[in-house]
Protein backbone atom coordinates (compact mmCIF):
# COMPACT_ATOMS: atom_id res chain seq x y z
CA UNK A 1 0.00 0.00 0.00
CA UNK A 2 1.64 3.61 -0.79
CA UNK A 3 1.71 6.21 1.57
CA UNK A 4 -1.18 8.05 1.71
CA UNK A 5 -2.26 11.10 4.57
CA UNK A 6 -5.73 11.84 6.25
CA UNK A 7 -6.71 15.12 7.39
CA UNK A 8 -6.53 15.11 11.49
CA UNK A 9 -10.24 15.20 11.74
CA UNK A 10 -10.77 11.76 9.36
CA UNK A 11 -8.23 9.85 11.50
CA UNK A 12 -11.19 8.56 13.57
CA UNK A 13 -12.59 6.79 10.73
CA UNK A 14 -9.86 4.14 10.28
CA UNK A 15 -11.07 2.70 13.66
CA UNK A 16 -14.33 1.18 14.93
CA UNK A 17 -16.14 4.42 15.88
CA UNK A 18 -19.43 5.06 16.76
CA UNK A 19 -22.76 3.82 15.60
CA UNK A 20 -22.93 7.58 13.67
CA UNK A 21 -20.34 9.57 12.43
CA UNK A 22 -21.54 12.68 10.56
CA UNK A 23 -18.81 15.15 8.59
CA UNK A 24 -20.55 18.78 7.59
CA UNK A 25 -19.60 22.02 5.93
CA UNK A 26 -18.89 23.89 3.31
CA UNK A 27 -16.74 23.32 -0.36
CA UNK A 28 -13.37 22.28 -0.74
CA UNK A 29 -13.04 20.36 2.60
CA UNK A 30 -12.14 17.44 1.55
CA UNK A 31 -14.97 15.38 3.30
CA UNK A 32 -16.17 13.08 -0.22
CA UNK A 33 -12.34 12.23 -0.82
CA UNK A 34 -11.35 11.52 3.30
CA UNK A 35 -14.45 8.97 3.63
CA UNK A 36 -13.59 7.32 0.46
CA UNK A 37 -9.30 6.82 1.66
CA UNK A 38 -10.53 5.48 4.89
CA UNK A 39 -12.93 3.04 3.48
CA UNK A 40 -10.20 1.89 0.90
CA UNK A 41 -7.92 0.94 4.07
CA UNK A 42 -10.57 -0.43 6.37
CA UNK A 43 -11.71 -2.59 3.57
CA UNK A 44 -7.79 -3.80 2.63
CA UNK A 45 -7.01 -4.12 6.18
CA UNK A 46 -10.16 -6.64 7.19
CA UNK A 47 -13.25 -7.85 4.60
CA UNK A 48 -15.67 -5.36 5.19
CA UNK A 49 -19.34 -5.10 3.55
CA UNK A 50 -19.33 -1.81 2.34
CA UNK A 51 -22.73 0.38 0.90
CA UNK A 52 -22.19 3.55 -0.93
CA UNK A 53 -25.41 5.18 -0.70
CA UNK A 54 -27.62 8.27 -1.68
CA UNK A 55 -30.94 8.97 -2.24
CA UNK A 56 -30.90 8.74 -5.85
CA UNK A 57 -29.32 7.04 -8.11
CA UNK A 58 -30.69 6.15 -11.48
CA UNK A 59 -27.15 4.84 -13.02
CA UNK A 60 -23.90 3.32 -11.12
CA UNK A 61 -22.28 7.01 -12.65
CA UNK A 62 -24.41 9.03 -9.94
CA UNK A 63 -22.54 7.69 -7.13
CA UNK A 64 -19.41 7.88 -5.06
CA UNK A 65 -18.05 4.76 -7.48
CA UNK A 66 -15.29 6.85 -9.57
CA UNK A 67 -13.74 8.55 -6.02
CA UNK A 68 -13.76 4.70 -4.60
CA UNK A 69 -11.71 3.72 -7.53
CA UNK A 70 -9.32 6.86 -7.72
CA UNK A 71 -8.29 6.70 -4.16
CA UNK A 72 -7.83 2.65 -4.63
CA UNK A 73 -5.25 3.88 -7.60
CA UNK A 74 -3.67 6.52 -5.44
CA UNK A 75 -3.36 3.91 -2.40
CA UNK A 76 -1.30 1.44 -4.93
CA UNK A 77 -4.11 -1.35 -4.01
CA UNK A 78 -5.41 -1.76 -8.08
CA UNK A 79 -3.92 -5.21 -7.61
CA UNK A 80 -5.95 -5.77 -4.56
CA UNK A 81 -9.45 -4.70 -5.63
CA UNK A 82 -11.11 -6.09 -8.67
CA UNK A 83 -13.20 -3.72 -10.07
CA UNK A 84 -16.64 -4.53 -12.31
CA UNK A 85 -19.40 -2.36 -13.45
CA UNK A 86 -21.24 -1.95 -10.47
CA UNK A 87 -18.80 -3.66 -7.44
CA UNK A 88 -15.52 -3.11 -6.03
CA UNK A 89 -14.60 -6.56 -4.22
CA UNK A 90 -11.16 -7.12 -2.88
CA UNK A 91 -8.71 -10.29 -2.34
CA UNK A 92 -9.80 -10.67 1.53
CA UNK A 93 -13.56 -10.91 0.65
CA UNK A 94 -14.12 -7.05 0.81
CA UNK A 95 -16.69 -5.67 -1.26
CA UNK A 96 -18.41 -2.28 -1.95
CA UNK A 97 -21.97 -1.85 -3.24
CA UNK A 98 -23.50 0.96 -4.60
CA UNK A 99 -27.34 1.69 -3.98
CA UNK A 100 -29.50 4.35 -4.20
CA UNK A 101 -32.25 4.50 -1.64
CA UNK A 102 -35.56 5.51 -3.08
CA UNK A 103 -35.11 2.88 -5.23
CA UNK A 104 -35.16 0.30 -2.18
CA UNK A 105 -38.40 -1.55 -0.83
CA UNK A 106 -39.01 -3.28 2.27
CA UNK A 107 -38.38 -6.46 0.55
CA UNK A 108 -35.09 -5.50 -1.17
CA UNK A 109 -33.58 -3.30 1.31
CA UNK A 110 -33.04 -6.74 3.91
CA UNK A 111 -30.31 -7.65 1.49
CA UNK A 112 -28.30 -5.18 3.52
CA UNK A 113 -28.60 -6.46 6.74
CA UNK A 114 -24.75 -7.71 6.91
CA UNK A 115 -23.38 -3.99 5.96
CA UNK A 116 -19.98 -3.11 8.07
CA UNK A 117 -20.10 0.82 7.57
CA UNK A 118 -22.42 2.32 5.36
CA UNK A 119 -21.68 5.65 3.66
CA UNK A 120 -24.42 8.48 2.85
CA UNK A 121 -22.56 10.93 0.34
CA UNK A 122 -24.84 14.39 -0.12
CA UNK A 123 -26.62 12.92 3.05
CA UNK A 124 -28.70 16.97 2.88
CA UNK A 125 -30.88 14.96 0.25
CA UNK A 126 -31.39 12.28 2.21
CA UNK A 127 -35.37 11.55 2.87
CA UNK A 128 -36.73 10.80 6.59
CA UNK A 129 -39.12 8.11 4.47
CA UNK A 130 -35.55 6.59 2.94
CA UNK A 131 -34.01 6.69 6.28
CA UNK A 132 -36.74 5.67 8.32
CA UNK A 133 -36.66 2.19 6.06
CA UNK A 134 -32.84 2.37 5.57
CA UNK A 135 -31.58 2.56 8.98
CA UNK A 136 -33.25 -0.28 10.90
CA UNK A 137 -31.75 -2.83 8.45
CA UNK A 138 -27.85 -1.87 9.44
CA UNK A 139 -28.17 -4.28 12.53
CA UNK A 140 -24.70 -5.52 13.24
CA UNK A 141 -23.54 -4.97 16.73
CA UNK A 142 -20.11 -3.18 15.19
CA UNK A 143 -21.59 -1.52 12.47
CA UNK A 144 -21.45 2.18 11.37
CA UNK A 145 -22.91 4.57 9.22
CA UNK A 146 -20.94 7.92 7.91
CA UNK A 147 -22.80 10.45 6.58
CA UNK A 148 -21.26 13.42 4.74
CA UNK A 149 -23.24 16.84 3.59
CA UNK A 150 -23.12 20.26 2.40
CA UNK A 151 -26.09 20.95 4.50
CA UNK A 152 -28.64 22.71 2.00
CA UNK A 153 -32.08 23.90 5.09
CA UNK A 154 -31.89 23.31 8.58
CA UNK A 155 -34.86 21.46 7.75
CA UNK A 156 -33.15 18.69 6.04
CA UNK A 157 -33.85 15.67 7.81
CA UNK A 158 -29.99 14.30 8.57
CA UNK A 159 -29.37 18.03 9.90
CA UNK A 160 -32.15 18.29 12.08
CA UNK A 161 -31.99 14.00 13.43
CA UNK A 162 -28.47 14.67 13.96
CA UNK A 163 -26.84 17.74 13.63
CA UNK A 164 -29.46 19.82 15.76
CA UNK A 165 -30.42 16.79 18.02
CA UNK A 166 -27.00 15.16 18.18
CA UNK A 167 -27.72 11.85 19.89
CA UNK A 168 -25.63 10.50 22.05
CA UNK A 169 -23.95 7.41 19.74
CA UNK A 170 -23.07 10.21 16.60
CA UNK A 171 -19.67 11.78 16.34
CA UNK A 172 -20.74 15.17 14.62
CA UNK A 173 -17.33 16.90 12.87
CA UNK A 174 -17.80 20.49 11.18
CA UNK A 175 -15.32 21.03 8.98
CA UNK A 176 -14.61 23.47 5.85
CA UNK A 177 -12.45 24.82 3.26
CA UNK A 178 -10.00 26.11 5.94
CA UNK A 179 -9.15 22.73 7.65
CA UNK A 180 -8.31 20.99 4.01
CA UNK A 181 -4.59 20.40 4.43
CA UNK A 182 -4.58 19.76 0.77
CA UNK A 183 -6.11 23.16 0.06
CA UNK A 184 -4.29 24.96 -2.65
CA UNK A 185 -3.79 28.45 -4.40
CA UNK A 186 -6.25 27.61 -7.40
CA UNK A 187 -9.17 26.59 -4.61
CA UNK A 188 -8.19 29.61 -2.57
CA UNK A 189 -8.35 31.90 -6.16
CA UNK A 190 -11.79 30.24 -6.66
CA UNK A 191 -12.97 30.61 -3.51
CA UNK A 192 -12.03 34.66 -3.58
CA UNK A 193 -13.70 34.52 -6.36
CA UNK A 194 -16.90 33.28 -4.70
CA UNK A 195 -16.82 35.97 -2.00
CA UNK A 196 -16.51 38.88 -4.13
CA UNK A 197 -19.11 37.71 -6.62
CA UNK A 198 -22.04 35.99 -4.90
CA UNK A 199 -21.52 37.19 -1.26
CA UNK A 200 -25.28 36.14 -0.85
CA UNK A 201 -24.19 32.51 -1.83
CA UNK A 202 -21.26 32.69 0.52
CA UNK A 203 -21.80 31.26 3.57
CA UNK A 204 -23.25 28.58 2.66
CA UNK A 205 -21.24 27.16 -0.22
CA UNK A 206 -18.09 27.94 1.47
CA UNK A 207 -18.55 27.93 5.11
CA UNK A 208 -21.53 24.82 5.18
CA UNK A 209 -24.29 27.45 6.23
CA UNK A 210 -27.95 26.16 5.66
CA UNK A 211 -30.01 28.13 3.60
CA UNK A 212 -33.35 29.85 3.91
CA UNK A 213 -34.87 28.34 0.49
CA UNK A 214 -33.33 26.05 -1.88
CA UNK A 215 -30.99 27.36 -4.69
CA UNK A 216 -33.21 27.97 -7.15
CA UNK A 217 -36.45 27.87 -4.90
CA UNK A 218 -38.98 30.42 -6.86
CA UNK A 219 -39.46 32.26 -3.11
CA UNK A 220 -35.72 31.89 -2.50
CA UNK A 221 -35.02 35.58 -2.18
CA UNK A 222 -38.28 36.10 -0.09
CA UNK A 223 -38.14 32.96 2.11
CA UNK A 224 -34.13 34.08 3.33
CA UNK A 225 -35.87 38.02 4.22
CA UNK A 226 -38.46 36.32 6.12
CA UNK A 227 -35.80 35.11 7.93
CA UNK A 228 -33.50 37.84 8.20
CA UNK A 229 -36.07 40.47 9.25
CA UNK A 230 -37.68 38.04 11.92
CA UNK A 231 -41.09 37.97 10.26
CA UNK A 232 -41.77 34.61 11.10
CA UNK A 233 -42.94 34.93 14.56
CA UNK A 234 -45.74 33.89 17.54
CA UNK A 235 -48.97 35.01 15.70
CA UNK A 236 -52.64 34.98 16.09
CA UNK A 237 -55.49 35.73 14.43
CA UNK A 238 -56.56 39.01 14.92
CA UNK A 239 -60.36 39.26 15.90
CA UNK A 240 -60.59 42.80 14.70
CA UNK A 241 -59.51 41.78 11.28
CA UNK A 242 -61.56 39.53 8.83
CA UNK A 243 -60.29 35.88 8.33
CA UNK A 244 -60.05 34.42 5.16
CA UNK A 245 -59.33 30.23 4.09
CA UNK A 246 -57.94 30.04 0.43
CA UNK A 247 -58.34 26.53 -0.60
CA UNK A 248 -56.01 24.70 -3.45
CA UNK A 249 -58.85 22.01 -4.30
CA UNK A 250 -57.24 18.51 -4.55
CA UNK A 251 -58.44 14.75 -3.19
CA UNK A 252 -56.74 11.99 -4.62
CA UNK A 253 -53.71 14.82 -4.43
CA UNK A 254 -53.11 16.94 -1.78
CA UNK A 255 -55.50 19.77 -0.79
CA UNK A 256 -54.38 22.82 1.29
CA UNK A 257 -55.82 25.58 3.03
CA UNK A 258 -54.17 28.77 3.55
CA UNK A 259 -55.63 30.67 7.01
CA UNK A 260 -55.05 34.57 6.13
CA UNK A 261 -55.46 38.12 7.56
CA UNK A 262 -54.78 41.90 5.91
CA UNK A 263 -54.07 44.80 7.63
CA UNK A 264 -52.58 48.41 6.70
CA UNK A 265 -48.54 47.01 6.89
CA UNK A 266 -49.28 43.54 4.65
CA UNK A 267 -50.49 39.90 4.95
CA UNK A 268 -50.76 37.63 7.96
CA UNK A 269 -51.05 34.02 7.47
CA UNK A 270 -52.29 32.75 10.51
CA UNK A 271 -52.80 28.63 10.16
CA UNK A 272 -52.41 26.01 7.32
CA UNK A 273 -53.89 22.31 6.75
CA UNK A 274 -53.42 20.00 4.37
CA UNK A 275 -54.23 16.52 3.61
CA UNK A 276 -55.90 14.00 1.23
CA UNK A 277 -58.06 11.40 0.43
CA UNK A 278 -60.95 13.80 2.06
CA UNK A 279 -63.84 15.50 0.71
CA UNK A 280 -64.31 19.17 0.97
CA UNK A 281 -66.71 18.99 4.50
CA UNK A 282 -63.40 17.81 6.26
CA UNK A 283 -61.70 20.64 5.66
CA UNK A 284 -64.64 22.76 6.94
CA UNK A 285 -64.91 20.80 10.08
CA UNK A 286 -61.33 21.08 10.82
CA UNK A 287 -61.74 25.20 10.39
CA UNK A 288 -65.03 25.28 13.16
CA UNK A 289 -62.64 22.93 15.10
CA UNK A 290 -59.52 25.38 14.98
CA UNK A 291 -61.70 27.93 16.15
CA UNK A 292 -62.57 29.19 12.46
CA UNK A 293 -66.58 29.13 11.97
CA UNK A 294 -66.76 32.58 11.01
CA UNK A 295 -63.93 32.50 8.29
CA UNK A 296 -64.41 33.46 4.75
CA UNK A 297 -63.69 30.51 2.52
CA UNK A 298 -61.90 30.93 -0.72
CA UNK A 299 -61.83 28.60 -3.84
CA UNK A 300 -60.00 28.57 -7.05
CA UNK A 301 -61.99 29.29 -10.51
CA UNK A 302 -62.23 25.23 -10.76
CA UNK A 303 -64.63 25.32 -7.54
CA UNK A 304 -67.66 26.47 -10.06
CA UNK A 305 -66.82 23.50 -12.27
CA UNK A 306 -69.98 20.86 -11.55
CA UNK A 307 -69.23 17.60 -10.22
CA UNK A 308 -70.42 14.61 -12.77
CA UNK A 309 -71.73 13.13 -10.02
CA UNK A 310 -73.76 15.37 -8.13
CA UNK A 311 -74.76 18.08 -10.34
CA UNK A 312 -72.69 20.67 -7.79
CA UNK A 313 -69.92 23.10 -8.20
CA UNK A 314 -67.69 22.90 -5.12
CA UNK A 315 -68.40 26.39 -3.99
CA UNK A 316 -72.53 25.31 -3.86
CA UNK A 317 -71.37 21.96 -1.76
CA UNK A 318 -69.69 24.42 0.74
CA UNK A 319 -72.37 27.60 1.02
CA UNK A 320 -74.80 24.22 1.57
CA UNK A 321 -72.44 23.74 4.61
CA UNK A 322 -73.22 27.17 5.57
CA UNK A 323 -70.06 29.49 4.60
CA UNK A 324 -69.61 32.33 3.05
CA UNK A 325 -67.58 31.38 -0.43
CA UNK A 326 -65.45 33.71 -2.96
CA UNK A 327 -63.89 32.66 -6.04
CA UNK A 328 -60.18 34.00 -6.45
CA UNK A 329 -59.77 35.81 -9.55
CA UNK A 330 -58.25 33.40 -12.34
CA UNK A 331 -55.04 35.77 -13.40
CA UNK A 332 -52.21 33.16 -14.44
CA UNK A 333 -49.44 30.94 -12.78
CA UNK A 334 -47.02 33.72 -13.36
CA UNK A 335 -48.84 37.02 -12.44
CA UNK A 336 -49.94 35.18 -9.59
CA UNK A 337 -46.09 34.47 -8.46
CA UNK A 338 -45.48 38.13 -8.62
CA UNK A 339 -48.04 38.85 -6.67
CA UNK A 340 -46.85 36.19 -4.30
CA UNK A 341 -43.59 38.05 -4.48
CA UNK A 342 -44.77 41.06 -3.32
CA UNK A 343 -47.31 39.91 -0.52
CA UNK A 344 -44.19 38.31 0.85
CA UNK A 345 -42.05 41.41 0.89
CA UNK A 346 -44.54 42.55 3.27
CA UNK A 347 -46.05 39.54 5.28
CA UNK A 348 -46.23 38.18 8.68
CA UNK A 349 -46.09 34.20 9.35
CA UNK A 350 -47.25 32.38 12.63
CA UNK A 351 -43.95 30.17 13.76
CA UNK A 352 -46.80 27.65 14.54
CA UNK A 353 -46.14 24.07 13.55
CA UNK A 354 -48.58 24.35 11.05
CA UNK A 355 -46.95 27.29 9.48
CA UNK A 356 -43.69 25.65 9.62
CA UNK A 357 -45.32 22.95 7.27
CA UNK A 358 -46.06 25.56 4.65
CA UNK A 359 -43.01 27.37 5.20
CA UNK A 360 -40.80 24.32 3.96
CA UNK A 361 -43.14 23.65 1.17
CA UNK A 362 -42.32 27.28 -0.01
CA UNK A 363 -38.57 26.82 0.32
CA UNK A 364 -38.92 24.08 -1.89
CA UNK A 365 -41.27 25.15 -4.71
CA UNK A 366 -39.33 24.87 -7.76
CA UNK A 367 -39.57 24.74 -11.52
CA UNK A 368 -38.75 22.15 -13.85
CA UNK A 369 -36.34 22.07 -16.65
CA UNK A 370 -39.26 23.57 -19.15
CA UNK A 371 -39.32 26.84 -16.58
CA UNK A 372 -42.66 26.10 -15.41
CA UNK A 373 -43.13 25.15 -11.75
CA UNK A 374 -42.75 21.84 -10.65
CA UNK A 375 -46.38 19.98 -9.56
CA UNK A 376 -45.09 17.93 -6.58
CA UNK A 377 -45.25 17.58 -2.54
CA UNK A 378 -44.72 21.46 -2.79
CA UNK A 379 -47.21 22.47 -5.35
CA UNK A 380 -50.30 22.19 -3.84
CA UNK A 381 -48.95 24.81 -0.43
CA UNK A 382 -46.99 26.85 -3.27
CA UNK A 383 -50.77 27.51 -4.93
CA UNK A 384 -52.61 27.84 -1.35
CA UNK A 385 -50.69 30.57 -0.84
CA UNK A 386 -50.55 32.16 -4.10
CA UNK A 387 -54.21 32.27 -4.13
CA UNK A 388 -54.17 34.42 -1.15
CA UNK A 389 -51.95 37.15 -2.60
CA UNK A 390 -54.31 37.04 -5.40
CA UNK A 391 -57.36 37.08 -3.24
CA UNK A 392 -56.23 39.62 -0.39
CA UNK A 393 -56.86 42.76 -2.62
CA UNK A 394 -60.10 42.36 -2.17
CA UNK A 395 -60.22 40.49 2.17
CA UNK A 396 -61.26 44.10 2.80
CA UNK A 397 -64.00 44.60 0.90
CA UNK A 398 -65.39 41.18 1.41
CA UNK A 399 -65.30 41.72 5.13
CA UNK A 400 -67.11 44.71 5.10
CA UNK A 401 -69.54 43.20 2.72
CA UNK A 402 -70.15 40.35 5.48
CA UNK A 403 -70.14 42.48 9.14
CA UNK A 404 -72.86 44.28 6.39
CA UNK A 405 -74.68 41.40 6.20
CA UNK A 406 -74.92 40.68 9.99
CA UNK A 407 -75.48 43.67 11.02
CA UNK A 408 -78.47 44.13 8.45
CA UNK A 409 -79.65 40.65 9.31
CA UNK A 410 -79.55 41.56 13.27
CA UNK A 411 -81.67 44.60 12.48
CA UNK A 412 -84.46 42.37 10.87
CA UNK A 413 -87.59 42.52 12.66
CA UNK A 414 -90.28 39.73 12.45
CA UNK A 415 -93.97 41.83 12.37
CA UNK A 416 -96.66 40.21 14.06
CA UNK A 417 -100.02 39.77 11.89
CA UNK A 418 -103.29 39.78 12.52
CA UNK A 419 -106.16 37.73 10.75
CA UNK A 420 -109.92 39.37 9.65
CA UNK A 421 -111.05 38.26 13.45
CA UNK A 422 -108.53 41.08 14.93
CA UNK A 423 -106.05 38.23 16.41
CA UNK A 424 -102.98 38.21 16.13
CA UNK A 425 -100.65 35.04 14.51
CA UNK A 426 -97.38 34.30 16.06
Amino acid sequence: MSDVSLPDWAECLLTQGPRYTIFHGGRGSGKSMACATALVIRAASEPLRILCFREIQESIDESVKAIIEQRIKDCGLSSFFNITKRDITGANGSKFIFRGLSDQTADSIKSLNDIDIAWGEEAQALSKESLQLFLPTIRKITSEIWFSMNPELDTDYVYTAFIQKRPADARIVEVNWDRNPFWNAAMEAERLRSKADDPEDYDHIWEGIPKSALSGAIYRREMHMLTTENRIRPLVADPTLGLHAIFDLGINDMMAVTVAQADISGARLVGYHEDKNYGIDHYCEWLKDTGRKDATIWLPHDGNARSVQTGLTTKRIVENLGWQVEIVPQIGVEPGIKRTRDMLKNAFISDAPDCAVMLEHMRRYTRAKSGHPKHDEHSNCADSVRYTAVAMDQFKNVSERKRHQKQMAAQVRVIPTQNHWGSVNR
